[in-house]
């Protein structure tokens, strides 16, 4: 579906000028990156003012945090640019950048060294966008062989799945703290985040595990929905179970829940039979529900 963004200019009374979107290349809280019916690439707040734009070169993914950051991959490039569109980061071979930008702007960075004993290797630091080093060396962490082979997967607010000689771990890139977990915890070899990773303030859904801040991980089914940090719906008996798997309330009625979120101290829903309605913090409901259709999809932060 189309949308309409408008393009601000300099001065208190400058005219909006309106673009039109084709496509969305990603989202935060507060920004997204779109692709307008020019072809032109924008950054656009969450009131739809165009910021800046960047280079579309044949891009293969994008991320955008909340603070406006734009990560941007290719075949043989990885850069960040701000949301004015200023680029200032671009990996080169002796500085690699591992994509995912954390809420705090800070990403994963690779640095080559060639010493007699060693020859090449990297070194891998936590860095704020700036370039400040927050973290002087991840192994040194993860109590890991400084020449072993390193993989990095960005799932999610502060969390990243890093392989290391084929070992798995979950990091998180604010506190440095770490859990090895093995590879049926996420997904029998895999980790990949679902397209909607962050699903509540502090956690992140990746296939059938929901992963929180301090790295715990719990196993659920694939139509349990994650609801906040405390609670999450489990479909197989149409019921709310808190993390630590205390059974808090059946919820039935309209065939269960089909999607939830937490905000402002209510619990927004849709139903399976396609209803909108709100419960409170009792998860009893308020008010009568809403038949909104079939091409309701799920209710988010930013509304149905």
């Amino acid at each position: 579906m189309l949308s309409e963004a408008l393009k601000s200019k300099k001065g208190q009374n400058a005219q909006k000028e309106k673009i039109e979107v084709n496509s969305v290349l990603a989202t935060s809280e507060n920004y997204a990156v779109v692709i307008a019916k020019d072809g032109t690439t924008y950054v656009i707040d969450k009131d739809g003012n165009v910021q800046g734009n960047i280079p579309n070169i044949a891009s293969e993914a994008y991320q955008i945090n909340d603070n406006g950051y734009v990560f941007q991959i290719g075949e043989s490039y990885k850069k960040v640019y701000d949301k004015t569109g200023k680029e200032i980061i671009s990996s080169k071979p002796s500085e690699r950048y591992y994509y995912g930008i954390s809420p705090d702007n800070y990403l994963i960075r690779g640095i080559k060294q060639d010493d007699f004993e060693n020859g090449s290797s990297y070194i891998f630091q936590v860095v704020d966008i700036n370039g400040k080093v927050i973290r002087e060396n991840i192994k040194n962490d993860l109590g890991t062989d400084p020449s072993s082979s390193f993989s990095v997967t960005y799932l999610g607010e502060n969390i990243y799945f890093i392989e290391d000689r084929n070992v798995p771990y979950l990091y998180n890139i604010k506190t440095g703290k770490y859990n090895k977990i093995e590879y049926k915890d996420i997904n029998e070899g895999s980790c990949k985040p679902k397209n909607d990773s962050n699903i509540t303030p502090n956690s992140i859904r990746v296939d059938n595990a929901i992963i929180k801040e301090d790295l715990s991980v719990l196993k659920v089914d694939t139509y349990d929905i994650a609801i906040d940090n405390n609670y999450y719906y489990k479909d197989e008996d149409k019921s709310i179970y808190s993390y630590n798997g205390d059974k808090i309330k059946e919820v039935s009625a309209g065939e269960g829940l089909k999607s939830a979120i937490y905000k402002d101290n209510k619990y927004y829903v849709s139903s399976g039979t396609y209803y909108y309605y709100v419960m409170n913090k009792s998860f009893e409901q308020e008010k009568d529900p809403v038949k909104l259709g079939k091409s309701v999809k799920e209710v988010t932060k930013y509304g149905i």
